[in-house]
């Protein structure tokens, strides 16, 4: 049962699942390295620690699969003890690293599920720079928290690096397909950033240049859900919190969230939350039994 009454969460009523100390640190790091042709790093006992590589450059790398070449863009995460072999392939090589290690550092790795001594191919990965460099500079602070900023900086990258990981056979993405699902993410965020639009899906496909069946089933394994109910969702979850936030009038609301009829926005409301948005607004409820976009059909 769906229910808008409000309730008060405080710290002790909010259960924390796999929590884990910030015993993690980055001894080394760096962006931007380039090598020549004749540089190869060749480590059969591995560093001791993780290495996370990024290559803007063509690569030859030693993976759980064997000595193999991989496209530019592509990543990976050495773990301690794995035999680490790379260079570039008939001419030198660019690439961000990060060496990072510590007693949570294998249970951060196991917990975002990043897959190991793979050879990952995530598509564009441009918080990579940035965090490093910011590891870099935690790694040269005598701030008193600089050990705790480079923990949560490396918390950071893995989960970016996992939520790419769990798309859908993001690991077996060519470099075009991967260049086309960065398309499908940016064309989603401009989706979810102008809601109040009249979008339909032939509109969505001729922003990617692709009929409307090639992209809805393109955009449903990128994302798991199609295009028709993921703009659905987005819009229940801004109305909600609209309602709940705003002294709006429910038709403004209905209005920015690209409802044209507020009738059919009422019900459809009603549906997927547990009743009407004007006594979800009254209420100035958000029930912590339903989060957003995982409300019944």
């Amino acid at each position: 049962m769906l229910l808008c009454e409000p309730q008060v969460i405080t710290p002790a009523s909010v259960p924390v699942r796999g929590s884990f100390t910030l015993d993690v640190d980055v001894p080394r790091a760096d962006v931007s390295v380039v090598h020549d042709q004749h540089f190869c790093i060749n480590r059969p006992q591995g560093s001791g620690d993780y290495l996370f590589l990024h290559f803007q450059t063509a690569i030859q790398i030693r993976s759980a699969a064997g000595l193999n070449e991989a496209p530019a863009g592509s990543c990976m995460l050495y773990a301690p003890g794995f035999h680490q072999w790379y260079r570039g392939v008939n001419a030198g090589f660019r690439h961000h690293w990060c060496h990072f290690g510590g007693e949570s550092a294998a249970a951060m790795v196991e917990r975002f599920r990043i897959p190991v001594n793979t050879t990952l191919h995530l598509g564009g990965l441009d918080f990579v720079p940035s965090l490093i460099s910011d590891m870099r500079r935690e790694k040269l602070s005598s701030d008193p928290f600089a050990s705790a900023a480079r923990a949560l900086l490396v918390g950071e990258l893995l989960v970016n690096l996992s939520r790419r990981c769990q798309q859908p056979n993001s690991i077996l993405l060519s470099p075009q397909q991967s260049e086309m699902r960065e398309k499908f993410i940016a064309l989603r965020q401009h989706m979810h950033n102008e809601l109040r639009q009249r979008w339909s899906v032939t509109e969505m496909a001729e922003r990617v240049h692709l009929s409307e069946s090639r992209f809805a089933t393109l955009f449903t394994n990128f994302f798991s859900v199609s295009p028709t109910e993921d703009l659905i969702r987005a819009r229940i979850d801004k109305a909600r919190l609209l309602l709940n936030n705003t002294t709006l009038a429910v038709k403004q609301v209905a209005e920015q969230c690209g409802f044209a009829n507020l009738h059919y926005f009422s019900r459809l409301f009603h549906r997927r939350v547990g009743c009407a948005p004007r006594e979800y607004q009254r209420r100035g409820a958000i029930s912590i039994n339903v989060e957003p976009s995982k409300f019944i059909a």
